[in-house]
């Protein structure tokens, strides 16, 4: 079976986006490079497809992206040069309400503190030196543990970051401002209760205020597209269809970069590995999942809340509290009837996503790890929730459940989308070490996927971190 696969002084395990940004790297710093890719078409968590009927482009995973719009590797790789075209929404992101009332976080931040009523003032406080110092703080919040590049900031950042969301809202007394922190808070997919919960709330906020939610131009592959241009321009080659079910099947390289989850590496490398090791990759917990609906529509969603209507992206989840026992209730195995729901409607800012005048909408769920049920009625009711007739114009719709994700894309174990649960205790020790996470417990062999720092998210700084790793131990080349 090697003998499949070309000679190189370096392989990577997977083509999804930190995959190709280690290729990226190694390519750039002389190495050749093959990539081998399970799947027909490379992507990971980051392809577009017509899922339902042709014309009509989903993306399956990933969708809106702040952190791959203002990722400080991306930001020094010229993509556009390649093809990528970003679209900002009028709107990044809004958090309906019942009755037709609801809170919006803009681009300018003193627009969303102006909605806010006595809460604004604080708010302003609490995200400005964030949201006006943005780019120089993804420099430290997308990096392992370390000494920070701005030490006074990160500071800031820690005093409010690590506390949970359930105690920081606490400081505000509107209904609206603890909505809007709750739903940016939610995507860490954790319990409310959790220490660090606020930290995912201040990095959302902050990144759009500071840069916006934009998505690239035709679907989330374009930016993939261009990766893929990029690394072929420095003689990188990719092969699809070819999954590895056993290491041994390699051929000898300096470097092996796996993007690939704990899980996967132990399938087809736990014969090489010691015993302490596997029991540590085979005990990585995984988070709660996704449950994800596409739809194709006859006509604009008709939110009742007038700036819904502008927006990229939505929080479906009500209240604070509603939000909270949602979340609760899916950490306990439970798939809550009101869950929170996020929705994303590019088709109405990228028309190259629909045909004619229909539109298409993004949505997912949360839901409990390995949730085999169907929750699609839940999920259309919150929509419907905020939007009365939803229901009334849905042409078609496709659901990929939380184990339909994992065999999509072995990284999102039991349909957990961040690869690895993002509590504190492994947040920054994934998947083995907080010192050294991109270490694989195999000579030559590093880790590169979400299961490393910084975790969930599309910002190639994983692929790129584990890289310069591997560079600097295997070839004493320091890049950049």
């Amino acid at each position: 079976m090697s003998s499949d696969y070309p000679k190189a002084d370096a392989y990577v395990i997977g083509a999804g986006p930190n995959g190709l940004a280690a290729a990226i790297t190694m390519a750039q710093s002389g190495l050749e490079v093959v990539v081998l890719e399970r799947n027909d078409t490379p992507g990971g968590g980051a392809r577009t497809e017509e899922l339902i009927r042709p014309g009509y482009r989903h993306d399956v995973c990933s969708a809106i992206h702040p952190t791959a719009y203002s990722s400080p590797y991306f930001m020094t790789l010229g993509l556009e040069n390649y093809g990528l075209e970003w679209i900002q929404p009028d709107i990044p992101c809004v958090h309906p309400l019942d009755g037709g009332d609801g809170v919006s976080l803009h681009r300018e931040l003193k627009e969303t503190v102006r909605t806010l009523g006595k809460d604004g003032g604080k708010y302003n406080r609490l995200l400005e030196p964030f949201s006006k110092n943005w780019i120089a703080l993804t420099h430290d919040i997308l990096t392992p543990l370390g000494w920070p590049n701005n030490p006074l900031l990160m500071a800031q950042f820690g005093l409010r970051g690590l506390q949970p969301v359930a105690q920081f809202v606490k400081q505000f007394t509107s209904a609206k401002a603890k909505a809007l922190v709750g739903g940016m808070s939610a995507h860490s997919i954790l319990p409310f209760e959790e220490p660090g919960t606020t930290a995912f709330g201040l990095v959302l906020a902050a990144s759009g205020h500071g840069v916006g939610w934009p998505f690239p131009k035709g679907g989330t592959d374009q930016l993939i597209a261009a990766m893929i241009k990029l690394f072929e321009a420095h003689d990188g080659k990719v092969i699809t269809n070819a999954e590895l079910t056993n290491i041994d099947a390699l051929p000898d390289a300096s470097i092996v970069i796996h993007d690939t989850a704990p899980r996967s590496f132990v399938a087809y490398a736990g014969h090489r590995l010691s015993p302490g090791p596997k029991r540590a990759l085979e005990s990585f917990e995984y988070g709660a999942a996704a449950y994800k609906v596409d739809f194709i529509l006859s006509e604009p969603v008709p939110w009742a809340y007038e700036e819904a209507k502008k927006a990229g992206t939505l929080h479906l989840g009500g209240t604070f509290e509603e939000m909270r026992q949602a979340e609760r209730e899916v950490h306990e195995g439970i798939m809550p009837e009101n869950p929170f729901v996020l929705v994303a409607q590019q088709s109405l800012f990228d028309r190259s996503r629909t045909q004619g005048s229909d539109e298409v909408l993004w949505s997912y769920a949360h839901a409990p790890n390995g949730y085999t049920g169907d929750a699609t009625e839940h999920l259309i009711g919150q929509i419907e929730r905020f939007a009365p007739g939803f229901r009334d114009i849905i042409i078609d719709k496709h659901v990929i459940g939380p184990m339909n994700l994992q065999e999509y894309n072995p990284n999102y174990v039991g349909g957990d989308i961040n690869s690895g649960k993002q509590h504190l205790a492994q947040l920054f020790k994934r998947p083995l070490s907080w010192s050294r996470p991109y270490q694989a417990p195999l000579d030559g062999h590093y880790f590169c996927s979400s299961s490393t720092p910084p975790g969930g998210g599309v910002h190639g700084m994983s692929g790129h971190l584990a890289a310069k790793v591997a560079l600097k131990q295997k070839f004493g080349i320091r890049a950049s």
